[in-house]
């Protein structure tokens, strides 16, 4: 038989949990925003100032291709770069990348979810715009 007790001891596992699960969350966003910030330095400032613009817009996807359409073919060329960088075996963010895979493997949730849980943990933390705006594009793009 449950009794009061029972239930409230329920109820509490299920806060911490929750809580828990998103602590994890905020850790895991600000791990990999740490990531990113290997990249920095090889992102023109003119596409920094696109993702921190980007970074509190309501609808990501549909601004970005406007915002990146401004920017000339030298900059864009340079950030893409950057970005491809990313899955570059060796590289400082794509070691970063697969050690806080190793690490957060277990954080589960639909990937798009994910995304804007990130990206909501993210929000307003200097230096992180780029980080948000690609999370709220993916998440977007998954329909979340």
């Amino acid at each position: 038989m449950v009794n009061a007790y029972s239930l409230l001891f329920i109820a509490a596992c299920s806060v911490v949990a929750c809580k828990s699960e998103k602590n994890k969350t905020d850790e895991m966003a600000s791990a990999m925003c740490n990531c990113f910030t290997k990249l920095n330095d090889s992102i023109p400032s003119e596409a920094m100032g696109v993702f921190v613009k980007l970074s509190t817009v309501e609808k990501v996807s549909d601004s970005y291709t406007t915002e990146i359409g401004k920017l000339g073919p030298e900059v864009l060329e340079k950030l893409n770069r950057a970005l491809m960088s990313t899955s570059t075996p060796g590289s400082p963010v794509k070691n970063c990348l697969e050690e806080m895979d190793k690490k957060y493997k277990t954080v589960g949730g639909q990937e798009g979810e994910m995304n804007r849980k990130m990206a909501d943990a993210l929000k307003g933390k200097a230096g992180c715009e780029m980080m948000v705006t690609l999370m709220r594009m993916q998440a977007e793009k998954l329909g979340k």
